[in-house]
């Protein structure tokens, strides 16, 4: 009764199924083809195994022949005619400006609108550029670095985040107001003379650049003006600008005194030139753009401007929490014992601005202590080479600690929160303490 049930094909062996067919490998590997003999294929193929030669197996590479639909050609057409349009489009503000839509009585047509629009590109965060490339950190979302921390404790080891996802976003030069400003040089002497008064003003107390790569690519500009050439670097000679500004202002002597021109304050034309080329790079933020924002916030308050300088020193402090300049975690990224240490003093001398400025003006600190954990500025990691770059950072140190309890004052003496006379009371004790104990740890060169 089994073999009555049995399966017809395990009856009649011969009515199998035709097997199929091996396709033919076309391409033999270089030493089955010189050899005129036949390739089985694979990597090493059997030859190659056979003569033990396997290393010597080597396929030729050939382009295959794919089959693809009419209208994914067109697709593939009109996207690469949109991007070069996007690359040729909106390269200077008066150029998006003619190409923006003008205002009619009548109605205008909805293919007129979508011409006269000016073609932006959608780039990934994770793009490079000529500023993102020098610095560019993202620190981790709240719940990403919430799920870290919380990995961690399980695992009980330390989970190091992978960053933020790539994000997509619209880029043109219309939305960095690069507005094309043209300028005239100083002469070499004149130049060399300002930079130098500016930075014997500024660069003890605070860092706001390296000098010795400033005046590398000082040296690099007029060399360059000399055969014609002029800078395509509008970050550096804006700083470049403002510097002088910096220099005239502090030698009191206005390159116009001897016009009549309605700019009295000695800096005023460099500032306005250096105003010209500022961007607004807050999509591509960098460190060098951070140093112009604390030299415009210099300047200004220099002049009394205290609420200028407040909001470009907080703009500085908005673009350094982009970068992460404040958390340990993503400086150490930073390899470059040189631009880490840069990093670092360019961070703290944005937190010392926002307390100065937020001390003066009544106003509350924008980043909280607890936020921050970044170390001090310090000149023992570098070698003895890279140390002679920065200046001593005591001086630094020492209006960073004063800061630090300037910050406190605002928190616990002047915020919303009321107090009673005794908690006040001790609150001031508090800050005396503090203050004594700075007095007391300075050192004997300040």
């Amino acid at each position: 009764m089994a073999n009555d049930t049995a399966s017809p094909l395990t009856e009649n062996p011969s009515d199998e199924l035709p097997r199929k067919r091996v396709k033919r490998n076309y391409v033999a590997c270089r030493r089955c083809h010189s050899q005129k003999i036949k390739c089985s294929g694979g990597l090493p193929c059997g030859s190659c195994s056979h003569a033990k030669k396997a290393q010597e197996c080597r396929y030729p590479s050939r382009d295959r022949k794919v089959t693809v639909m009419e209208r994914y050609l067109r697709t593939l057409e009109t996207e690469n005619a949109a991007f070069k349009q996007a690359q040729s489009a909106g390269s200077s503000l008066d150029r998006t400006v003619r190409n923006a839509p003008e205002a009619t009585d009548g109605t205008l047509q909805a293919d007129d609108e979508m011409q006269s629009q000016p073609t932006v590109t959608i780039v990934s965060k994770g793009s490079s550029s000529e500023h993102e490339r020098q610095t560019s950190f993202e620190a981790s979302t709240v719940c990403t670095s919430f799920g870290d921390e919380l990995l961690s404790c399980f695992a009980h080891e330390e989970i190091r985040p992978d960053g933020t996802p790539a994000r997509e976003y619209a880029r043109d030069d219309c939305f960095n107001r690069l507005c094309g400003q043209e300028y005239q040089l100083p002469n070499r002497v004149q130049a060399n003379l300002l930079v130098r008064v500016a930075s014997r003003y500024i660069v003890n107390d605070y860092h706001q650049f390296q000098m010795k790569p400033f005046m590398e690519k000082l040296d690099q500009l007029y060399r360059d003006a000399s055969i014609g050439e002029r800078s395509n670097d509008p970050v550096w000679i804006c700083k470049f600008f403002v510097v002088l500004a910096l220099g005239e202002l502090y030698t009191n002597q206005s390159q116009d005194r001897n016009k009549e021109t309605k700019n009295s304050i000695p800096g005023t034309n460099y500032f306005l030139t250096a105003i010209g080329l500022l961007q607004d790079l807050y999509e591509e933020p960098s460190v060098q753009q951070i140093e112009n924002l604390l030299l415009f916030s210099f300047y200004s308050n220099a002049l009394g401007r205290t609420n200028s300088a407040y909001v470009y020193g907080g703009i500085a402090l908005r673009l350094s929490l982009i970068l992460g300049l404040h958390r340990r975690k993503q400086i150490d990224q930073i390899h470059d014992e040189v631009e880490l240490e840069n990093s670092r003093r360019v961070w703290w001398t944005v937190y010392t601005f926002d307390r100065i400025y937020s001390s003066r003006l009544g106003r509350p600190v924008t980043i909280h202590d607890t936020d921050i954990d970044v170390p001090m500025p310090s000149s023992n990691h570098l070698d003895p080479i890279n140390r002679n770059k920065f200046e001593a950072p005591d001086h630094l140190c020492a209006n960073i600690r004063l800061a630090r309890i300037t910050g406190q004052i605002l928190n616990d003496l002047c915020g919303a929160a009321s107090h009673d006379n005794g908690s006040f009371l001790s609150e001031v004790r508090r800050i005396l303490t503090d203050l004594r104990s700075w007095d007391k740890e300075l050192p004997e060169s300040l």
